[in-house]
C-alpha cells in the first residue's frame, strides 16, 4: 500500500493510475512479527514426516503474515471516499431505494469492514454501533430515524454537488424528478409514505440479516 505526504500527491496518484481506494483491513498494517519461522525450520529436521511439518510450517507463518488489523470507525463518522460519483450513479440511482442502497455500501460492506459499525446481536435481540470508540445499545427506530436523515443528506449533496453529470447520464426530465424524490427521505414520504414504509422495512431487515465476517472491535 502506498503511502503518501499529502492529499495532492494522493489525488494526483489516483488520477494518474486509476487507482481505486481499498480497505485497510487487507493492507497488513500490522503483521505478527514473532519469529515463528527460524523455530519451526529449525524442527523440521528432527520430525520423521517431513512433508507434514513443512506443510504445518507454510501454514503457520502463512497465518502469521496475514493477520490483518484495523479499527472501526464510529457512527457517522464513516469512511466515504470509495462512494464516487460512478457508484452514485450506478449503485444508488439505479436501485428501488437508493438510500437504504447507500447505506448497505457504508456500513453493511465486506469489502470496508471498518464501516461496519452497526451490528445485531440475534441472542440479545439488540442494535449496537459503534459511538466515541465504544459500543453501545441503540433504539431501533432511532437508529433508521438517523440512518435514513444522514443517507438522505449524503445522496442530495451528491446530487447537487455533480448535477449536470447526473443529468446528463439520466436524460429524462422525468426520471430526474423521481430520482430527487426517492433520495429526499421527507418527499419520499409524502409523495410516495406506502414506499417509504417499506424503505423503512427493508432497512430494518438489511440490519438484522447482516452477517459480517469481521470481529468488532
Amino acid at each position: 500500500m502506498f503511502t503518501f505526504a499529502d492529499r495532492r500527491g494522493k489525488s494526483s496518484h489516483k488520477r494518474r493510475n486509476n487507482c481505486k481506494p481499498k480497505s485497510i483491513a487487507f493492507a497488513n498494517e500490522k503483521p505478527n512479527t514473532t519469529n515463528t519461522t527460524t523455530n519451526t525450520t529449525n524442527n523440521i529436521t528432527n520430525n520423521t514426516n517431513n512433508n507434514i511439518t513443512n506443510n504445518n510450517t507454510n501454514n503457520n507463518i502463512t497465518n502469521n503474515i496475514t493477520n490483518n488489523y484495523y479499527i472501526t470507525n464510529n457512527f457517522e463518522k464513516e469512511r466515504l471516499d470509495y462512494i464516487t460519483k460512478d457508484i452514485i450513479y450506478e449503485k444508488c440511482f439505479k436501485a428501488c431505494f437508493p438510500i437504504l442502497k447507500l447505506i448497505e455500501l457504508i456500513h453493511f460492506n465486506n469489502d470496508y469492514p471498518e464501516n461496519q459499525n452497526i451490528r445485531y446481536d440475534n441472542k440479545k435481540k439488540l442494535i449496537n454501533i459503534k459511538k466515541d470508540d465504544i459500543w453501545t445499545t441503540i433504539d431501533y427506530s432511532y437508529l433508521i430515524f438517523n440512518l435514513l436523515i444522514n443517507n438522505s443528506r449524503l445522496l442530495t449533496n451528491y446530487y447537487n454537488d455533480y448535477k449536470d453529470y447526473f443529468d446528463n447520464l439520466i436524460n429524462n426530465i422525468n426520471h430526474i424528478e423521481e430520482v430527487k424524490t426517492y433520495i429526499n427521505h421527507n418527499m419520499l414520504e409524502q409523495i410516495h409514505p406506502k414506499k417509504f414504509i417499506l424503505m423503512t422495512k427493508e432497512t430494518k431487515n438489511t440490519i438484522k440479516n447482516f452477517e459480517s465476517t469481521y470481529p468488532m472491535n
